[in-house]
């Protein structure tokens, strides 16, 4: 019944599991599918380009079991609350690291996680990782202030890392500017053996 031109306000109303595994991010997407969920219809813009998407926002889902623990006063930035990586590294192997981070306060941007390797005692960098924290699915303006959040990045441990005691510092930083967010903070002590 609707015709071309016209425009309309539907009010749709969303269930979501209560079983939700993680607090994470997610794209809301709207759009017409036919009657038999075959096919889905395209989507124009006003002025008629084709839309390659149809992603009209996001929502925070929580977890049931979230859990958070609030700072005392005064609030810090940025803790590293915990982490959980293999104290004992091969030359050419990827390691997981697990950082459990927490905010003091929340911010309005969405800041890099960085992990920093060096030989202890040294500022030189042997091996890293850079990425969005969550693997971009929980970006750090959506957190908490207080909420604990496991954000997993994997490291590649080079080949020609010579063996011996290394020292891994975690932080973040903007991706625009470069600015550090908060203080650095040391993750752990590694002993890199040979293979």
């Amino acid at each position: 019944a609707w015709q071309a031109g016209d425009v309309f306000c539907d009010r749709v109303v969303v269930r979501t599991w209560d079983n939700v595994p993680r607090t994470l991010v997610y794209k809301l997407e709207a759009g017409l599918i036919t009657e038999d969920l075959a096919t889905r219809l395209p989507t124009f813009a006003a002025d008629g380009t084709p839309l390659a998407d149809t992603f009209v926002g996001a929502v925070r889902l929580v977890a049931r079991d979230a859990v958070g623990v609030l700072p005392e006063a005064p609030p810090v930035p940025l803790t590293l609350f915990d982490a959980d990586l293999p104290l004992e590294w091969h030359p050419g192997e990827t390691v997981e690291a697990i950082l459990h981070w927490q905010l003091g306060y929340a911010v309005p941007q969405d800041y890099q996680v960085y992990i920093h390797v060096r030989p202890t005692g040294s500022g030189d960098i042997a091996a890293q990782s850079d990425g969005p924290p969550v693997n971009g699915w929980y970006g750090t303006s959506w957190w908490w202030p207080g909420e604990i959040v496991a954000d997993l990045h994997q490291i590649a441990v080079p080949d020609t890392l010579v063996p011996g005691e290394y020292t891994a510092y975690a932080g973040m930083y903007d991706l625009t500017t470069g600015a550090r967010f908060g203080d650095e903070q040391q993750v752990a002590t590694i002993e890199v053996v040979a293979p």
